[in-house]
């Protein structure tokens, strides 16, 4: 919420329907004057008078009295004198008569003593030749006579060719008497209009040659004369439009309601148009009119709308709001137009203030046609003068051009200069009194978007703003005049924006850029909505091309004032001219008038439309483009500083610049002079610096002391140079703001341009003449080198991170990480350097600042600094430094400073070794989260199958974990169960013969785990020579290691093993023994059978049939032995019947 307006200045509260803003209220007693400026930029130093907007002046500057008592404000006569009739009804009635004037925009006058109504033809200029001025008797009334109660319309459209004029003029109690042509006074018609117990209010000319009278309870009715000379009076309907025949409750929802029967009228206006409105204490009404007929189409009930928002933007912050809401008071007093809308003059007060005072306001509402928008924007003025009632009624408005957002109250004793608050600008509040001077206002109006009003003593007098002396230098602004002066008329000529061409557009922006330094906002505003319309937003080359042109030809502009520039400014370049000899206030005349044309931009609108525009070959925001010329000129400054203490140096470096730009220098300038002028076209100063540089290296002893100072002197500009451009942008940042909100193009800042001539470029390479010159210099030069050194890469890393900041990573991320890439390694490149040279301070600072974490972290090393190292965690650590670390250790192998860290990273370590459960067991074992690691062993076991060691001890030691964890007994059993049969299966291959190893070159601690399979097949391979019994049984075992879900056949396996057991002995009848249970008793087959036997096994559900034994492949060379077929079938009869 705003502070109360009571607690405020001179403030105004401007406030829109839908936002709702608070504004500010002041007291201004009678007499007393306010003022206020837009700008503290500019003095209040009278030069010349000017009116707001695109036009021209009075030609009779003649100040009134009043004039003097004001501050942005002069009072001057307007137009020729009065005609001797008035001067002389002006002399000769006395000063409590009651006298009454209008001006009318057609570009007449009148005013009304007693029972006289005299007429004349008026015009600003003091040479026109007006010569009609009339008489015209009134009719008769008791009642005071008012100058609404007149009017004039235009029969043939020409309102300022007398002879096509009618009047109308009527009196309070009904009585009319119309001219139809003011030339015959004598020729009238006379009607009389019945509005019961109402007075009449208002005479409005329409259309048709027909007037509107209107009276104080809104009664409304058309008079038109016909050809034979009879008035005929037509009421107006009311509550008649599209939507009457609607129930009142259903119209309440439209803001359609019909009149009140006791409303009071407050103003009338015509639109000129179509359009007749009635502004009443509660609703505005509109009628459509056409030459015969009148239908009324809108009623709307403004009371509550209003009443709301005008009392919330007066009192809204006060502590009691809700108590005084319901005492607050509130008058219409005048309806006007402009071309924001409908223009309303309210006066609010509340009894219970202490001092009551009055709060006129300006509530700007716009016509839908149908309907009023929901976009009411409410401007609290600072006009506050204690409660009078009657002084309150008299206080009218006058809007004097329908382009402006200018306005003026008044009273009889005073005007009150103000803005409808609707517009980007606005003009100073000031009030201007005229009880002063004994003299009073009958009367006011407008012509030729003039404000006219009627002094009593003085005749008809106009308000214009003030001007002031332009902010720019006096030979600039002259030169500006007379862009100003052809812009206006082309304006005036052409003033669509489409058909202007873009060289004009230029012209007239600065021309319009020249008011506004002129202190004439209203009218710079005029110039702008005429060069480029606001009907959509949407960007404009045009508006673009001409902001870069006009702030180019700023920092680029010739000093004509100076004599040896005389032969050498092209004519084109006329329109800024600076006027400065010496070349420091040159630039720094550059400087304030840049910044005069960025606030310009500002105060009219045109900056947030600002888009992109093309400059050497790239796309770039505009915005951005303005502060690079900013910032080039604090860099010319900065330059030209340096100039006067190394001019050596300098000079030589901007020859340098001049001979690669190929510009020659005329016989009366110099090579700075040259330089100097065209700033946008500075920055090649850079590499000629340290082209010069190196030559003078080259060409110096290396044990000159001179040596290194070369090197010195060179940094010191660059870096000041730098400095002043980075600090500009950084503290103008918010001036130079995105308001559009839409995404840019890629921004490489000037101070960043890439190529072997780019700053980028030039500072690397100073990088290395830096480190070059170190070792040669001595201490307290090593010293300043790495200081500048610092300060340079500095500039330099703080451009890519703008320029990284500039990509929409999501759009464009390929582009953002090439470029993310570039600046990491550029970043280490020009860091690492300083750990070699042991300047850990700046390259920390550095590191610091640009998030280098690996030189971060290699200085924390090198200096075994872990205190640092655990301040960077958590100073980093929305950027997971500690993930940077820990990975970084992982790398380099230190697993032990991995694995111990302190309890405050347990967490971030913890979190981090879950993408590493190698080491995240030990992480764990060390906090005695037993569990925790037997999980994580297990699975790294389960995992393991390149190192069949590796998965026996994680086995183990995964036992170990579950063994010493607080599992309850069942779980822990069961969990040391699933290890010892796992640990079981890798038995078997621990257990393989090591003849067998050797044979097969297999190394059991470099081995892989095996399957089942595989084993099974090294069990009874023929490489196996010493395979016994024992063998042949793990191989057997095995075949329970096999799942289910393997491809290979379980029983096929079985007959493949047991066939080869067979096959390791001799099947012969030998020893002349005949029983063959005891002649094959030793056979590794029998011996095979006889441990089934012992191990409980079943044998005849598990050993396939011998006939499968003897159809086998694997035994075809023993098929033909009767004997082994003798022995094999009685061995299986003897073993199977020992277990039945």
């Amino acid at each position: 919420m705003f502070p109360s307006p009571r607690a405020q200045g001179m403030g105004s509260a401007r406030r829109p329907f839908n936002s709702r803003l608070t504004g500010g209220r002041k007291a201004l007693g009678p007499g007393v004057t306010a003022s206020s400026s837009p700008s503290a930029l500019y003095s209040p130093v009278g030069r010349r008078v000017s009116a707001s907007g695109a036009r021209s002046t009075p030609s009779r500057v003649y100040l009134h009295p009043a004039a003097s008592e004001t501050v942005n404000y002069n009072v001057q006569l307007f137009g020729s004198s009065l005609p001797v009739k008035v001067m002389e009804a002006l002399s000769n009635a006395s000063a409590d008569e009651p006298m009454a004037a209008c001006i009318h925009e057609g570009g007449w006058a009148w005013l009304a003593c007693n029972d006289r109504l005299i007429i004349w033809k008026i015009s600003h200029s003091s040479s026109a030749k007006l010569m009609v001025c009339k008489e015209l008797p009134l009719p008769l009334s008791d009642s005071e006579w008012s100058a609404d109660l007149v009017d004039i319309c235009a029969q043939t459209g020409d309102p300022a060719a007398a002879q096509s004029v009618a009047l109308m003029a009527a009196t309070p109690e009904g009585s009319s008497r119309y001219w139809p042509n003011i030339l015959h006074e004598g020729t009238y018609i006379e009607s009389y209009t019945e509005f019961g117990s109402s007075l009449c209010a208002f005479v409005t000319a329409v259309k048709g040659n027909s007037f509107i009278l209107s009276s104080e309870k809104n009664q409304l009715v058309r008079l038109t004369p016909d050809a034979s000379g009879k008035m005929n009076q037509r009421v107006l309907p009311q509550g008649q439009g599209m939507l009457s025949g609607i129930g009142r409750r259903v119209s309440t929802l439209f803001g359609i309601l019909s009149p009140a029967v006791e409303s009071t009228l407050c103003s009338v206006l015509w639109d000129k148009g179509d359009c007749f409105y009635t502004l009443t204490d509660s609703s505005i009404n509109k009628w459509d009119l056409d030459d015969t007929s009148e239908s009324q189409v809108l009623n709307w009930d403004m009371s509550r709308v209003l009443r709301e928002y005008i009392s919330d933007a007066i009192w809204g912050s006060e502590s009691d709001y809700d108590d005084i809401k319901a005492g607050i008071n509130i008058n219409y007093l005048s309806l006007n137009q402009n071309c924001d809308g409908l223009v309303i003059l309210s006066a609010a007060w509340h009894p219970g203030d202490n001092p009551c005072q009055i709060y006129y306001t300006l509530v700007t509402v716009k016509d839908e046609g149908y309907n009023i928008s929901d976009e009411i924007t409410v401007e609290v003025t600072q006009f506050n003068p204690v409660f009078q009632a009657r002084g309150m009624q008299l206080c009218q408005l006058v809007v004097p051009n329908f382009s402006s957002q200018a306005c003026y109250l008044y009273t009889q004793e005073m005007i009150f200069a103000c803005s409808t608050g609707t517009g980007r600008s606005t003009l100073p509040q000031e009030k201007i009194p005229f009880e002063a001077q004994g003299d009073n206002i009958v009367g006011a109006g407008s012509c030729e978007g003039w404000p006219v009003f009627f002094i009593r003593k003085s005749g008809m007098l106009t308000v214009v703003a003030r001007e002031t002396a332009s902010v720019l230098p006096e030979h600039m602004e002259e030169s500006l005049s007379s862009v100003s002066k052809s812009s206006r008329q082309a304006v005036v000529k052409d003033s669509r924006p489409d058909q202007i061409a873009h060289d004009d557009k230029t012209k007239h922006l600065k021309a319009a850029f020249l008011r506004y330094c002129r202190k004439d906002i209203l009218g710079a505003q005029s110039m702008v909505d005429s060069l480029f319309s606001d009907s959509d937003m949407e960007p404009d080359d045009e508006l673009d091309l001409a902001v870069n042109q006009i702030s180019v030809d700023l920092i680029d502009d010739y000093p004509a004032s100076d004599p040896r520039w005389a032969e050498s400014v092209p004519e084109e370049a006329a329109g800024f001219s600076n006027t400065s000899l010496i070349l420091l206030h040159q630039l720094e005349d550059k400087m304030k008038a840049h910044s005069f044309f960025v606030d310009f931009l500002h105060q009219v609108g045109l900056f947030s439309r600002l888009s992109t525009c093309q400059t050497k070959g790239m796309l770039v925001a505009t915005r951005l483009l303005l502060s690079e010329h900013a910032e080039k000129l604090s860099a010319a400054i900065v330059l030209k500083n340096h100039h006067a203490k190394l001019p050596v140096l300098v000079n030589s470096a901007i020859q340098l610049a001049l001979d690669k730009r190929m510009c020659t220098v005329p016989q009366n300038l110099t090579a700075a002079d040259v330089y100097f002028r065209e700033v946008s076209q500075m920055e090649i100063i850079f590499e000629c610096l340290v082209d010069k540089e190196e030559a003078d290296l080259e060409s110096t002893s290396i044990d000159s002391v001179e040596w290194a100072n070369i090197v010195v002197n060179v940094n010191t500009i660059l870096k000041d140079m730098l400095h002043v451009a980075c600090q500009y942008r950084q503290s103008k940042n918010s001036l130079y703001k995105n308001e559009s909100g839409i995404q840019e193009p890629e921004h490489v800042p000037w101070t960043a341009s890439s190529g072997t001539a780019g700053i980028r470029s030039v500072v690397t390479r100073q990088h290395g003449i830096i480190l070059k010159v170190y070792p040669q210099a001595d201490s307290g030069l090593r010293t300043i080198l790495i200081e500048q050194l610092a300060a340079l890469l500095n500039y330099l890393l703080d451009d890519y991170v703008t320029q990284l900041k500039s990509i929409d990573k999501l759009a464009n991320e390929e582009r953002y990480n090439i470029l993310e890439m570039e600046y990491a390694q550029k970043r280490s490149e020009l860091l690492s350097p300083l750990l070699i040279l042991g300047q850990y301070a700046w390259a920390s600072n550095l590191a610091e600042k640009y998030c280098d974490f690996d030189i971060l972290v290699q200085i924390c090393e090198m200096t075994d600094n872990q205190s640092r190292l655990q301040r960077y965690m958590t100073l980093f650590a929305e950027q997971n430094f500690s993930d940077f670390l820990f990975r970084w250790y992982l790398e380099k192998g230190k697993r032990g400073k991995l694995l111990s860290q302190p309890a405050s990273q347990h967490g971030q370590l913890a979190a981090f070794l879950q993408a590493h459960d190698h080491l995240s067991w030990l992480h764990e074992l060390n906090s005695q989260e037993f569990e925790k690691a037997h999980r994580t062993l297990q699975t790294l076991a389960n995992m393991e199958t390149r190192y069949f060691c590796k998965k026996k001890t994680l086995l183990g030691l995964s036992k170990l974990a579950a063994l010493a964890s607080d599992f309850q007994e069942d779980v822990l059993q069961e969990k040391v169960e699933e290890i010892a049969e796992q640990e079981h299966f890798l038995l078997h291959q621990e257990t393989l013969p090591k003849k067998l190893l050797e044979e097969k070159q297999l190394d059991l601690n470099a081995m892989p785990v095996l399957a089942p399979f595989q084993l099974i097949q090294l069990y009874v391979c023929e490489e196996n020579k010493r395979a016994n019994e024992n063998d042949f049984m793990k191989a057997l075992d095995l075949l329970e290691y096999i799942g289910d879900d393997s491809e290979v056949d379980v029983e096929e396996l079985k007959l493949e093993i047991l066939c080869k057991a067979i096959k390791r002995d001799e099947w012969s009848a030998t020893d002349g023994k005949d029983d063959p249970i005891e002649a094959t008793k030793d056979s590794i087959f029998v011996k095979v059978l006889q441990n089934l036997l012992n191990k409980g096994i079943e044998l005849k559900g598990y050993l396939p049939k011998a006939e499968t034994l003897l159809q086998s492949e694997e035994l075809n060379s023993l098929k033909t032995n009767s004997y082994f077929e003798f022995s094999l079938k009685a061995n299986y009869e003897c073993y199977m019947k020992m277990q039945s």
